[in-house]
């Protein structure tokens, strides 16, 4: 166990139930010492979380991704900015709060924030990463980060 509460291994097992129980995807867990290297544009979503402690969890998922998972998630031919973003805010979300049931005490969660970008990271001002998750779906990847500061 971390002080979170939960193994890598749960956190692994959550995130396929996650994307499989709402997108019906199927993602590949990547070995943690062969990190995947995202393309440079991708769209970034982030949950804070505080209790005992305080931190968050974040996505970074390739443009072609949110693409694929609103047109799922929507049933649309054409997935627009909005429609990505809140279906790549939907799924932080989701995951996030599998994940504070794990998490020591009272948690709060935030609403979901959603950018996107060419090379873009969203951060939590004096948080560390505490554990990063590489998955790949039909060989392209995402990352998964949960990150942890003094709260």
């Amino acid at each position: 166990m971390t002080e979170l509460g939960f193994t890598r291994q749960e956190a692994v097992e959550l995130a396929i139930e996650v994307w499989r129980g709402f997108l019906d995807i199927a993602i590949e867990p990547v070995d943690e010492a062969l990190p995947s290297e995202l393309p440079p544009t991708v769209m970034s979503a982030g949950v804070t979380l505080k209790g005992e402690w305080y931190g968050g969890v974040l996505l970074a998922y390739p443009i072609a991704l949110a693409d694929q998972a609103a047109r799922l998630a929507l049933e649309i031919e054409n997935a627009s900015l909005d429609d990505m973003r809140d279906v790549v805010g939907e799924i932080v979300n989701m995951m996030t709060g599998r994940l504070k049931y794990y998490m020591p005490g009272k948690t709060e969660m935030s609403l979901p924030i959603v950018a996107t970008g060419d090379t873009l990271t969203l951060s939590i001002p004096g948080a560390t990463e505490v554990m990063a998750l590489d998955f790949r779906i039909e060989g392209i990847p995402f990352r998964l980060s949960v990150v942890c500061a003094e709260a």
